[in-house]
């Protein structure tokens, strides 16, 4: 009984361990759906690393770094606007490769790139809003091409008296390990 007991046990934690990560079918680049939101989690902020495929904290301890965060972009008068991206490192790290109104048109476009040049990057990724097709240069000069599915930003007055911006931004992913330029 207990042999079953443990079973039970290694099986429940392997399914509450998954995510949504995987391999790329067309590819065999790992790949996913994320979502990373501003939420500060234990005092840290969180960002999250393409060759880990997950979040992590900001400034940890361990090697693993942050290549992007979300972050929430308010008006000279206080209001949000919409969501952005920045890298905890200084340098360009963006390029927004498509943009359209329709969902289907971005999925094509984001599956079918391929390959790209190395060009302009810009600092941030800003505005990030559904249905645009980014590159990301990561920390260690490795690539991700990224799709965004949904973006999220408001002011949240729910945990006391003064509102505190929140954004989050849904997002499929590619990532290139090797350093090439090309998602095949």
């Amino acid at each position: 009984m207990k042999l079953n007991q443990l079973n039970f046990l290694i099986v429940a934690l392997c399914i509450i361990g998954c995510n949504e990560n995987n391999v790329d079918s067309q590819s065999g680049l790992p790949s996913g759906r994320s979502t990373i939101s501003t939420k500060i989690i234990n005092f840290r902020v969180i960002g999250f690393s393409f060759a880990k495929g997950d979040t992590v904290v900001i400034s940890n301890a361990s090697s693993i770094k942050s290549d992007i965060m979300p972050l929430v972009h308010i008006s000279s008068e206080g209001g949000i606007i919409g969501v952005y991206m920045a890298s905890n490192i200084l340098r360009p790290t963006f390029r927004l490769m498509y943009e359209s109104a329709s969902p289907d048109s971005a999925k094509t476009f984001f599956h079918s790139l391929k390959e790209f040049t190395d060009s302009a990057y810009s600092d941030l990724a800003a505005p990030v809003k559904a249905n645009q097709v980014w590159i990301v240069k990561t920390h260690d000069d490795k690539y991700a091409k990224m799709m965004i599915v949904n973006t999220l930003a408001y002011s949240d007055s729910s945990s006391g008296s003064v509102p505190t911006p929140y954004g989050e931004v849904t997002f499929e992913w590619v990532y290139q390990p090797n350093g090439e330029r090309k998602f095949q």
